[in-house]
């Protein structure tokens, strides 16, 4: 078989056809270098099948020359899925790094104006009436920083609730746009699909893809398989194909009615309206496990955390704090008036059950009248009606130690609880809306407890009704009540405390007053400054018969904890977002590398097809002059 004459052009032609083609696509590299998301492009060259002849010593084969296989991408399929997970680790550790920004403006402790600062007053003012439980203008700060300190408590939390509410925002936007990406992929198979059925590839349709999923990556997790066939993308997040070649399940926040409304699901106890993120109209919801999406819901249970711990706080102010404080008893406007030079027996009975009625058992935080009790069980507490009612008795009993003629009074406490109702129990936002310092309190600041009742008088117990004393410090304890009971009866005795001797001189007015009045040593404001400062080592004198919303923390160390975490955390997130930006880096260079344009690589590539595209012409030039010659002068004899 003898090979054509005009084989060797067509081997010229195919070499400028192959060498053109990968110079115009060294072009195209060229000037989408700079696209975002371009991968570099390539032709595939392959020799063609060569001409089989013979010659004398048998067949031989003469290569035909070179033609362009294909144009693919220069893509890592590898690196590109360990972009995708690192991408999407990145997104949600942003998202939560901006989420513990915003809680540091929360509870931005810096300045003079935060809930810690606020907490300190408080708990410092209430050591400064000791010794001067008659100071009208200490009792006034007390009571004024209380009202600071628990603004501030409030304050926080009403921005804890927009946050929480400006989360579920973003979730919304972000689901949208996740929406439109997957959108976009379906749509991206569709192209890719119809332009490579007649063969070769897409290439700028599928970086145009890719870039979508690069994208869609930072949402939430992703795993993404090509089908072989057709060139298609299945992306599968956490089980759940949300993509499918060409069908697709967007992302719905919800719960939806089935009219499309979105009522999303109220929350009460923190007082925000919750969303969940479902699977289209199946109502089967997604766990994104990774990503910006993800990271909302985190931050949501983050930001409900911090308001648990204020939830808390103001539980234990509203239980403990005020159980402390019925146990002492505050100063009478009257009282004073009614000492004079012949001593305290000059208080006629009904002047001291006047004064011990009005100025003892009374609450600090919350309403007059209620018991507030931590139910740890249930995360709540619950409000029972209470009454105290001071009653004296007619009988006296003189004390066997002392040779004077003092006498000591007895009174019966009568302390009336209501049974627990349940339908009554304040959770969450409700109990940090109840710490408000009493209206009696703002309107009356006798009626702090500065002293307490036992240092103010000798105390006996004669319990009526079932009520566990056997482990009760040597304080009063009549208002902690067991809600088991509707009523407990206790007993006192209130000594005069006349010094032995009688006569004008063995009566020391100003001593007298202290006893009466009960307020000038501050015994119970130090148990209060106590409880507010009280290690979960080391158990306070009191015992209380309900459970410590703080587990054995006082108010300061609890907050000081929380804030600790808070900033461990927050630096914490810094790192790690330091440590997968580098990460992420490295996977980006590795990709780059890969797909990335070089320059220098493509100059040299484009010189090297320049020359190949001038040898090949200048072949098939010199073919054709042999050609000329062959046909046009010879087998010209005998013309």
């Amino acid at each position: 078989m003898l090979r054509s004459t005009f084989a060797g052009l067509n081997t010229m032609y195919r070499g400028i056809s192959t060498n053109r083609t990968s110079l115009e696509t060294t072009g195209h590299n060229m000037t989408n270098s700079s696209v975002e998301g371009y991968s570099r492009q390539m032709v595939n060259q392959a020799a063609t099948m060569a001409d089989g002849t013979y010659s004398s010593y048998g067949q031989v084969y003469i290569g035909s020359g070179t033609d362009a296989l294909s144009i693919t991408r220069a893509r890592d399929v590898y690196a590109d899925k360990q972009y995708q997970r690192d991408n999407a680790d990145m997104e949600y550790d942003y998202a939560r790094q901006k989420n513990y920004q915003k809680l540091e403006v929360i509870f931005n402790d810096s300045e003079d104006t935060g809930i810690r600062n606020a907490i300190s007053t408080f708990t410092k003012s209430l050591t400064n009436i000791v010794g001067k439980g008659e100071d009208k203008d200490l009792r006034d700060l007390i009571v004024e920083s209380a009202k600071k300190m628990t603004s501030y408590i409030a304050e926080a939390a009403e921005n804890l609730q927009k946050q929480i509410e400006a989360e579920y925002d973003d979730l919304q936007i972000l689901a949208n746009r996740a929406n439109t990406l997957i959108e976009g992929i379906v749509q991206a198979n569709k192209a890719i699909a119809l332009a490579e059925a007649p063969g070769g590839y897409a290439n700028d349709l599928r970086d145009e893809r890719d870039n979508l999923v690069d994208e869609l990556s930072g949402y939430m997790s992703i795993s993404v398989t090509e089908n072989q066939a057709n060139g298609m993308y299945t992306v599968v997040c956490n089980g759940a194909s949300i993509v499918n070649g060409i069908t697709k399940i967007p992302l719905t926040v919800g719960p939806k009615y089935d009219d499309g409304r979105q009522p999303g699901i109220p929350n009460k106890y923190y007082g925000v309206t919750d969303y969940n993120l479902e699977l289209g109209d199946t109502g089967v919801m997604l766990d994104t496990l990774s990503g910006s999406l993800a990271a909302k819901f985190d931050n949501i249970a983050e930001d409900k955390s911090y308001i648990d711990e204020l939830v808390s706080l103001s539980a234990f102010l509203l239980s403990d704090f005020n159980a402390q404080h019925k146990m002492g008893i505050g100063v009478s406007n009257f009282s004073f008036s009614k000492l004079n030079d012949t001593g305290v027996d000059a208080m006629d009975m009904d002047s001291i059950v006047e004064l011990l009625n009005g100025y003892t058992g009374v609450n600090f935080f919350g309403e007059e009248g209620k018991a507030y009790l931590w139910d740890s069980e249930n995360n709540c507490l619950n409000v029972v009606g209470q009454t105290v009612k001071i009653e004296p008795r007619t009988d006296t009993d003189p004390d066997p130690q002392s040779t004077d003629t003092s006498q000591h009074h007895f009174y019966d406490f009568t302390v009336t609880t209501e049974k627990v109702d349940h339908s009554n129990d304040l959770n969450g936002l409700q109990i940090i809306n109840a710490l408000k310092v009493t209206t009696e309190m703002q309107t009356d600041l006798g009626k702090f407890a500065a002293r307490s009742l036992n240092n103010a008088s000798q105390i006996s117990y004669e319990v009526t009704n079932p009520y566990d004393l056997d482990t009760a410090p040597d304080i009063w304890k009549a208002y902690v009540p067991d809600v088991s009971e509707s009523e407990q009866v206790m007993r006192f005795t209130l000594d005069t405390m006349r010094r032995p001797g009688g006569g004008e001189d063995s009566r020391d007015k100003d001593n007298n007053r202290d006893q009466l009045n009960n307020i000038a040593d501050g015994s119970n404001s130090q148990l209060l400054y106590r409880i507010m400062n009280q290690n979960k080592d080391k158990e306070m004198a009191t015992v209380y018969s309900t459970e410590s919303a703080l587990d054995g923390m006082g108010v300061q160390n609890h907050y000081r904890l929380a804030m600790m975490t808070l900033s461990v955390n927050s630096e914490a997130m810094n790192v790690k977002v330091l440590a997968q930006e580098d990460l992420l880096d490295q996977v980006i260079q590795w990709r780059t590398s890969v797909a990335g344009v070089n320059w220098d690589e493509e100059l040299t590539n484009m010189i090297m097809f320049q020359q190949g595209y001038s040898a090949c012409s200048r072949c098939l030039t010199t073919m054709d002059e042999m050609l000329d010659r062959l046909i046009n002068s010879t087998g010209v004899v005998g013309r």
